[in-house]
């Protein structure tokens, strides 16, 4: 029996998508086809991430960069089984983790390389439970902080930068501190301060706003915003000539 909420969070998902990108140009891979060769890194991207596509497309970018051997994987196809777990739909949600799983070990990366913070937790915590096997994840920030040295800029991007991170879990300020390594690698960037609340819990998630309801959702953001006014961050944007 189909899960409502999935159907819900697949469909608003290929709608961005259908908006947001371009028919048949994707340089990632939505359904599974078994590959021919094994990859050094499998950056798996989530299903998220195609609500905000550009986003999708400027990270492969960064890892085409790097010149490294990869593979990338996003869609519904690839899910962490997440939406179903928070329906109370146990099993159907071990029986997607498995699948997914299974699917990244086909491609025999030395490293599978996730860009959302929830898929990474999803998996981390069914890797402890024994529901999946063990698997070499890494948060893309961690990696892109590990491969600094291969990145290489056309030009100085002058800004001073506050940056968003989140605390309370050690992987959330590992990752926060890892993006503040490659923003800082970038020539012109200053990174002034990093800028936090614990009652943003792991991440910025629509289910804060019944949490903290919409005035403590405000008034935690508005602090955030005057923090980072205080510190005079802004982007002055690039040098002409």
């Amino acid at each position: 029996m189909a899960n409502p909420q999935n159907t819900k969070h697949v469909g608003e998902i290929r709608e961005f998508k259908q908006l947001m990108v371009p028919a048949g140009e994707t340089p990632w891979l939505e359904r599974h086809d078994p590959p021919s060769h094994s990859v050094d890194a499998l950056l798996y991207l989530g299903c998220n991430i195609l609500r905000t596509a550009h986003l999708a497309y400027q990270t492969v970018a960064v890892f085409q960069s790097l010149g490294i051997k990869f593979t990338t994987v996003a869609g519904p196809q690839y899910c962490c089984g997440v939406v179903h777990q928070r329906a109370g739909d146990t099993d159907g949600a071990v029986r997607i983790s498995q699948s997914t799983v299974a699917r990244f070990q086909s491609f025999g990366a030395k490293q599978v390389v996730i860009w959302c913070p929830t898929c990474q937790i999803r998996f981390e915590e069914a890797m402890q439970k024994g529901i999946v096997p063990r698997l070499p994840l890494t948060h893309t920030t961690a990696f892109l902080a590990g491969k600094i040295g291969r990145l290489s800029f056309g030009r100085d991007l002058p800004a001073r930068i506050a940056l968003h991170g989140h605390v309370g879990k050690p992987q959330r300020e590992m990752d926060t501190q890892s993006a503040a390594r490659v923003l800082q690698s970038v020539p012109g960037v200053q990174v002034v301060g990093i800028l936090s609340s614990p009652q943003l819990d792991f991440q910025c998630a629509p289910v804060l706003l019944t949490q903290l309801g919409p005035e403590g959702f405000r008034s935690v953001r508005d602090d955030l915003v005057r923090k980072a006014r205080e510190l005079a961050a802004r982007c002055f944007g690039p040098r002409k000539g």
